[in-house]
Formats: C-alpha cells, structure tokens, sequence
C-alpha cells in the first residue's frame, strides 16, 4: 500500500461514512453502492431454488406413482434421504426393484428435462 492509501483508510476508519456520501473523486455513485447487501444474496438463492423446485416438480408429474416415490424417498425431497432397503422395506419390494425404478426414474427425468 502506498502512504496516501493507508492515510485514506485510516481517515475512512476514524469517520463514519453516510451511505448516501459520494463513492470517491470523480466517481458516479454512492458509497452505499459499493457494498455488498448479503440478504440480496440469500433471496436470489431463495428464487432459483425455487424455480427449479417447480421444474423438478412438473417433470415428477411424468413419472409412475412409484417412480415418484422412490425418488422423493432416495434423494429426500419430503424429508431425510433413505436407503434402497430403507425404501424396500416401505414399499414391500427388492432392494435391487428399488433400484431398478430409480434408474428408470431418472432416465424419464432426464429425457424430460432434455426435452
């Protein structure tokens, strides 16, 4: 750092600064601009999560009741993700018919969303 840049945010440092303030010399903006608003962040999160919590529900609709269940049990889209012979047990098949239904499932998504 240069002199004039450490004496610049020792100034900045001993004064508070309105946010409505000029950015710097010659600048266009306020020094409000320049900071970053972290719940902004959180919200754009929010929103693409939730559209693609909608796409995925309308390419759920596609598949077999069974399909449906098996992938909401395996990848925790109702709660805590289960094993195949979690989901078995459930629903009275084979681990491996577990399996298989996944695989289909998400071969049916895929093509979907591939469109």
């Amino acid at each position: 750092l240069r002199l004039d840049q450490v004496e610049d945010l020792l100034a900045i440092e001993q004064a508070p600064r309105s946010l409505d303030a000029p950015a710097g010399e010659g600048e266009v903006g306020v020094f409000g601009d320049l900071l970053a608003d972290p719940l902004a962040d959180d919200a754009y999160e929010r929103v693409l999560d939730g559209i693609e919590e909608q796409e995925l529900h309308v390419l759920l609709r596609g598949l077999s009741d069974r399909e449906r269940a098996v992938l909401r049990a395996r990848y925790g889209l109702d709660g805590e993700p289960e094993t195949m012979r979690e989901v078995a047990g459930r629903l009275g098949v084979s681990a491996e018919r577990v399996r298989q239904v996944e695989r289909r499932a998400l071969g049916k998504l895929e093509s979907a969303w591939r469109g």
